[in-house]
């Protein structure tokens, strides 16, 4: 949990900076803009705050993309609240205050772009063709994580590659209405009406077919294998 709210933080500071978070903090602890939205948006903050921290699940941080949200409200208000002081005080400040507010924009999204450009990534279709290349005919493609599952769906569904294989989310055996979704799917797939069914017993449902187990946190993992009686 230390460790979770450790980088719960240090997100705050990569996205606004140490003095952004002062900011922000400032803008909590001495604001006197409309109470109603204050606490609109420090429910907004401490709600997908801390169920990110408390989500047992290695990407819960992309729950923190509404407090990020909420947090740069704060930033605004009080940046706004600056600029309108110093107009107060000094007509010409705008002339200054705009050019440097425009620069830094500019330098933030000079920054930002080469992180999130994702134009010559191309882990997910080396990936997919790997995958496909690799597993034998008519073969259950079990996923364990989401990257996996995603990525196949894409290939299997949208790029129609390999419609011979079937593609099966093992996480999400244990719900009916994806055992349903299933059926509608791949209709020649057996699949017993068993809560909480595990891939095991499809596996043996479906002898005639090969099984195959990916993963892939780090590397990639591709076990196939063929039912034994």
């Amino acid at each position: 949990m230390i460790d979770r709210a450790r980088a719960w933080a240090g997100l705050l500071v990569e996205n606004f900076s140490i003095p952004g978070v002062v900011i922000g903090i400032y803008t909590i602890l001495g604001s006197e803009n409309n109470k109603r939205f204050d606490l609109l948006v420090a429910w907004v903050f401490l709600v997908y705050g801390l169920f990110a921290l408390f989500y047992a699940s290695y990407d819960s941080y992309v729950y923190l993309i509404q407090t990020i949200l909420a947090f740069s409200l704060w930033i605004g208000l009080s940046i706004d609240g600056f600029i309108s002081y110093m107009m107060g005080r000094w007509h010409k400040a705008g002339w200054i205050l705009f050019p440097l507010l425009i620069l830094f924009f500019i330098l933030r999204i000079n920054s930002a772009v080469p992180k999130v450009n994702a134009s010559n990534d191309d882990r997910a279709e080396l990936f997919g063709q790997l995958v496909f290349d690799t597993v034998p005919e008519k073969a259950m493609i079990f996923t364990k994580d989401d990257n996996t599952t995603f990525a196949l769906w894409y290939f299997h569904f949208a790029a129609e590659k390999r419609l011979d294989t079937n593609i099966i989310a093992e996480g999400l055996l244990k719900f009916d209405w994806y055992r349903q979704s299933l059926r509608t799917t791949y209709p020649s797939l057996r699949i017993p009406e068993i809560p909480n069914l595990a891939p095991y017993t499809l596996i043996n449902q479906n002898p005639d077919r090969p099984f195959c187990f990916i993963e892939y946190p780090e590397t990639i993992k591709i076990n196939c294998s063929r039912f034994m009686n």
